[in-house]
């Protein structure tokens, strides 16, 4: 749980390939992920001005396997 125990908002993005690049940009630290999760991908990463923020990269596939029919 330590992971998500700071998270100060959670971002949903299109790519989490493309947060790697800001953040590789921008800087940044990875603190977890990213992972496979049952909706997606997610990761936690802590800004430079010290925002932690979780992103969230939803696979609608995966959202409609686990969907109620």
């Amino acid at each position: 749980m330590a992971p998500f125990l700071n998270v100060q908002a959670t971002a949903v993005v299109d790519s989490l390939d493309d947060v790697f690049a800001v953040v590789a940009q921008k800087g940044g630290e990875t603190l977890d992920g990213p992972n496979d999760v049952p909706t997606g991908r997610n990761l936690t990463i802590l800004h430079p001005g010290g925002a932690v923020i979780e992103y969230v990269e939803f696979d609608a596939t995966k959202v409609r396997a686990r969907s109620p029919q």
